[in-house]
């Protein structure tokens, strides 16, 4: 019983959805993908609007407050660390001119502070023991004047070498 169909017999037409109800159509037009929903004027579908629902533990409502969208805004382009890091490198050259001179910011540089620790990097072995031996107390009382609300607890120095700008 096998029946072949003849070349010149044509395909069955595939079967599409019947809407008899236009509001039961579904979104976004015929229900066909590529389909058309203008009818004879054959303009394509458009996409759906994208709607973001707020958090279901957020009871207000309306717009989204400026600074809620900086603030995420900041955080997740890294700009917040980087603003509080140039604050504390601020701080450390204004903290370290004051205390041991004004020449002194240009031969160290921040490492980073992580756990309270501020870590420096100074370019001599007798700098670094001019810092830790008779500058550090007094170091350490600017920054955190300073550094209102960053809990700094010790200085740490290494030296390093590192190539100024211009040279």
């Amino acid at each position: 019983m096998n029946r072949r169909r003849s070349k010149s017999s044509p395909e069955p037409a595939p079967q599409l959805p019947v809407f008899p109800n236009p509001s039961a159509r579904p979104a976004g037009g015929t229900g066909i993908p590529g389909g058309t929903s203008g009818g004879a004027t054959g303009q394509p579908n458009r996409r759906p609007s994208l709607r973001i629902d707020p958090p279901a533990s957020d009871s207000r409502s309306g717009p989204e407050k400026f600074g809620d969208i900086l603030g995420k805004l900041f955080a997740a382009r890294g700009w917040g660390r980087q603003q509080e890091r140039n604050r504390l490198e601020r701080a450390w050259a204004e903290s370290v001119a004051e205390v041991a001179g004004a020449d002194v910011p240009i031969h160290t540089r921040v490492l980073g502070l992580k756990r309270g620790l501020l870590e420096v990097e100074v370019d001599s072995p007798v700098r670094l023991q001019e810092l830790a031996q008779f500058h550090k107390r007094r170091l350490l009382e600017q920054l955190r004047s300073r550094m209102g609300g960053t809990t700094i607890s010790d200085l740490r120095f290494r030296v390093g070498v590192w190539k100024t700008k211009g040279a």
